[in-house]
């Protein structure tokens, strides 16, 4: 005899009578009540689902954000070392050029820069 799952006793093919109206309205009973259950489940299941989402989102925008600053900060490094190369360029010019020959070496002295 076929069972039912979750029902103690077997269920005999083709109805065969031996069944009572209660027992049949207690099935039904019990159908009902697990679909009932089901239903939570999934609406449960699709809570935690709209949660999980909403934390990815979430997650998402705090990274794009993030992602946007190191962009800003090596946008300004790069300017930054821009800065200094020209300025380096600069003094090495200075440097390269040769003091006019009417200066003194005392007018030179403070003109020089300090070393450590």
């Amino acid at each position: 005899m076929p069972r039912v799952p979750g029902h103690r006793r077997p269920v005999r093919a083709g109805g065969g009578g031996g069944g009572s109206n209660k027992d049949v309205l207690r099935l039904k009973g019990e159908l009902t009540q697990r679909d009932k259950e089901i239903l939570s489940l999934k609406e449960e299941l699709h809570e935690k689902e709209k949660a999980g989402l909403e934390w990815q989102e979430r997650e998402n925008a705090r990274n794009e954000e993030r992602v946007m600053q190191a962009y800003q900060r090596l946008k300004g490094d790069e300017k930054l070392r821009e800065k200094t190369r020209k300025a380096l360029r600069v003094a090495l010019d200075l440097l390269d050029e040769s003091p006019p020959e009417d200066v003194s070496d005392e007018e030179l002295e403070p003109l020089q820069i300090e070393t450590g």
